[in-house]
């Protein structure tokens, strides 16, 4: 068996659960795959018109087609790669016996090959979620690294950075006014009714010791007032519900690691709140073109994860390798908003 032959493993990567991190289960409402490489994106632009009314007998009213941005993307492409050992296992490994078992050579190629390509996803799942955060705490998607730098961006994002006594750390702020306010701005703008608030430890920190919210929670019927926190996968905990917003309050600590600064850094800057409509992100993948290993010519490949493997020249070292070309788009450039609170 082949155990690096291309069929083999997008069957591998077939039978594998894709893992969805917290933002992205949040953010994310619907997947696309693209047929192309490059595809054309309409992120709406604030605007919402009723249609008209006209007499029985008019023509109708001619609707301009505004409000949406129509732009032509190639999103950026990811690809891990590893050196590749299920061609080199030996026959006996960790955890079985001299006597045998019932695991081939085969079947154990086939749980390494399985493994590799875990590893690499789960690489990538993390530059999603990473590349998320960017839009929602920045509005900007930096892509850089080897042979490209660039921006993506959708428009003037809904972004505050708080000052002197806005801040929720001064008794003269009132964090409650604020969330409404930017709650209703958001639906006024867009349509997207907020949801879901996801904050830093810090920011939910002084946001429910303020003496606001503490006075409001002291008044307001602890049956409709459930914070009730539980943890929840990923980094996140779900605080608790305010009927006076509308909203689930969840609090978010994950980390990546950044090469450029050689150090750990939050995927949710400190002091951020973001509010949010469930699944009002939808996560374009652009096509793959490849020449697969032992064949000459370019091949298209439409999916979210194409496998490739090759041996290097002069070398019997095998490369195994997950590519993907993800692109998060919000359903409106505005659609929601992000406070620096403290």
């Amino acid at each position: 068996m082949k155990a690096y032959a291309l069929v083999t493993l997008i069957a591998a990567l077939a039978q594998m659960k894709l893992p969805k991190t917290f933002m992205y289960k949040f953010a994310v409402g619907e997947e696309k795959v693209h047929p192309t490489e490059k595809f054309e994106i309409h992120t709406k632009k604030a605007n919402r018109r009723m249609a008209p009314f006209v007499g029985e007998y008019s023509d109708g009213v001619f609707i301009e087609k505004t409000g949406f941005a129509v732009e032509e993307f190639e999103p950026p492409i990811i690809k891990p790669y590893m050196l590749a050992s299920a061609d080199r296992l030996l026959q006996r490994q960790f955890g079985q016996t001299i006597y045998g078992n019932s695991i081939s050579t085969d079947d154990r190629k086939l749980i390494k090959v399985g493994e590799e390509l875990e590893e690499l996803d789960d690489m990538i799942v993390r530059r999603e979620a990473w590349m998320i955060m960017k839009l929602l705490t920045e509005g900007i998607i930096p892509v850089i690294g080897e042979g490209v730098n660039r921006a993506i961006t959708y428009g003037d994002a809904n972004i505050e950075k708080l000052m002197g006594d806005a801040k929720w750390s001064s008794e003269l702020s009132d964090p409650m006014a604020l969330l409404l306010e930017k709650i209703q701005e958001v639906g006024k703008e867009t349509g997207n009714g907020i949801d879901t608030l996801i904050m830093s430890h810090d920011a939910y920190e002084v946001f429910e010791k303020h003496k606001i919210v503490d006075n409001y929670l002291k008044h307001t019927n602890a049956a409709l007032v459930q914070l009730d926190p539980k943890e929840v996968p990923d980094g996140g905990k779900y605080m608790g519900y305010i009927p006076k917003l509308g909203v689930s309050i969840y609090t978010f600590s994950e980390w990546y690691y950044n090469e450029s600064t050689k150090t750990e850094e939050p995927l949710l800057p400190a002091g951020a709140v973001v509010g949010l409509k469930k699944g009002f992100i939808k996560m374009n993948y652009g096509a793959i073109t490849q020449i697969p290993d032992g064949e000459e010519e370019e091949q298209l490949f439409v999916e979210k994860r194409v496998p490739h493997t090759w041996v290097k020249p002069g070398s019997n070292k095998r490369h195994v390798q997950l590519q993907s070309k993800p692109l998060p788009v919000p359903n409106d450039a505005r659609g929601w908003f992000t406070i620096t609170v403290i």
